[in-house]
């Protein structure tokens, strides 16, 4: 990625203030999302230890210590890439990027801690020129109390990831040169407006021209229940739209998750181009208490240590 040494203070001030409050139109929502692409290790220590015990049960005879780590060795390294879309969302001079849970956690390990993606990109088509494809790789190191990524429970299909490490300086003012605007947080419905029959509209990078540009898909909410943090949507998508806004009247009421019939990673990886006519999408009114938790992080002295 081609570093740019400009004032990045003067950069986010110019690039929040141009937003102002106002509702954002299609083209700016276009311009706010991002294609994702995440490399995921498949399988999971515990994983791992099922699938080379089958192994062995089937060799049928003893093996050396030095072939059964090669093929333990071989399991670890099967990896997935997977594609999706990120919204990018503005707080006050404060950029993130909010997109699907999946996308950036790929397993549990049994010791409770999250494995993360082995590489994440973001890349926009906000403008005409081919852009680079800018690396987020700093997210996986050093993984402390103070992440610079913040999950929902596994009941939701949410994470966010903040841009405020001193690593995303140059990421931020490459954005804003190349034409990226936020959606600022007043365009985030923060309590519930979902209702079984609104009109929504989603943008997304799908996987139906290979996600080279941000493309829009109309449908309706299917299933809406106010005691759920989730609801369902009639949308054509295909994997590369998880993670993508899901809009209604230019206000974002959810983020895309799984499309139908997908339900791990690993059956996204399967299916990459397969098309489903029904989603799930996280509600809106979970991205704001989640931000606050996220925002907590940053204002500890070791966040950008």
């Amino acid at each position: 990625m081609k570093i740019y040494f400009l004032n990045t203070l003067c950069i986010v001030s110019l690039f929040c203030s141009s937003l102002l409050a106002q509702t954002p139109g299609v083209n700016q929502w276009k311009k706010a999302v991002v294609k994702i692409e995440s490399v995921q290790q498949r399988y999971s220590p515990d994983q791992l230890d099922v699938l080379l015990q089958k192994k062995l049960d089937s060799i049928g005879h003893v093996i050396s210590q030095h072939e059964t780590a090669d093929i333990r060795g071989e399991l670890a390294a099967i990896k997935d890439t997977l594609r999706g879309t990120g919204l990018l969302i503005v707080d006050g001079s404060k950029i993130y990027l909010v997109t699907a849970k999946h996308l950036i956690k790929a397993t549990e390990l049994s010791n409770g801690l999250e494995t993360l993606t082995d590489q994440l990109t973001i890349r926009t088509d906000a403008t005409e020129k081919p852009t680079n494809t800018i690396s987020l790789l700093s997210l996986t190191t050093g993984l402390s109390k103070f992440k610079p990524f913040v999950l929902s429970s596994d009941k939701n299909d949410l994470g966010i990831i903040s841009f405020q490490k001193n690593d995303y300086k140059s990421t931020v003012a490459y954005l804003k040169q190349i034409g990226v605007m936020p959606i600022p947080l007043q365009a985030i419905a923060n309590i519930d407006d979902t209702r079984t029959g609104d009109d929504v509209f989603t943008i997304g990078f799908s996987a139906l021209r290979g996600g080279k540009k941000a493309e829009t898909a109309n449908g309706k909410i299917t299933t809406a229940n106010k005691s759920a943090s989730n609801f369902a949507v009639a949308l054509a998508v295909y994997p590369g739209n998880s993670g993508g806004p899901v809009i209604k009247n230019n206000k974002l009421v959810g983020i895309l998750g799984y499309q139908s019939g997908i339900t791990t990673n690993v059956d996204v990886a399967i299916h990459p181009f397969v098309k489903a006519n029904a989603a799930t999408a996280t509600k809106a009114s979970v991205i704001v208490p989640l931000l606050r938790r996220l925002q907590a992080n940053e204002r500890n002295p070791t966040f950008n240590r």
